[in-house]
């Protein structure tokens, strides 16, 4: 058995690793403009030039040919936004996974609804549909479900469950 590299083996890879982060000029030359403007978002005084999370949000729309997107400083503001157009509002419940990221649970405090936090399946460690089945109530607006260390929960079920 050869030795590890790190014990004085010989490496497995002979050459360098590709240079990270990847950039375009282009990209510095934005990056450097963004830095430079003053307008870092919606807060900044205007300078005369659109934001680039507007214009992007614009390209990015259209690439997908979607008529609008809005740009989001991570996931968690994202979800609360979700949640707030399928609309929830205060005092509904959204039933959350209980093995999650925090953010899930987070974006509904955040809009003033309650998180119900349900327990997963064994063999997928995806929210259970069983414990959905009996956690809905008239107050319950939405389902979070997320597809947890490279599983996929049940969909058919949960989409046939949440209408």
């Amino acid at each position: 058995m050869n030795k590890l590299t790190i014990f004085g083996g010989s490496p497995i890879r002979k050459k360098d690793w590709p240079r990270w982060p990847q950039a375009e000029i282009m990209t510095e030359r934005y990056l450097t403009e963004v830095l430079h403007s003053g307008r870092w978002g919606i807060g900044g005084k205007y300078n005369g030039t659109r934001l680039f999370n507007l214009r992007f949000a614009d390209e990015f729309a259209k690439f997908h040919n979607a008529l609008y997107c809005v740009t989001v400083a991570n996931a968690s503001v994202g979800l609360g936004i979700a949640l707030e157009a399928l609309g929830v509002t205060f005092g509904d419940e959204v039933i959350v996974p209980g093995l999650t990221w925090i953010s899930c649970a987070s974006a509904v405090t955040r809009i003033g609804a309650v998180p119900i936090l349900l327990d997963i399946e064994s063999d997928t460690l995806c929210i259970s549909a069983r414990a959905i089945r009996k956690a809905i109530t008239e107050r319950t607006k939405a389902i979070v479900v997320v597809h947890s260390y490279c599983t996929v929960a049940d969909l058919d079920v949960l989409v046939n469950l949440s209408r």
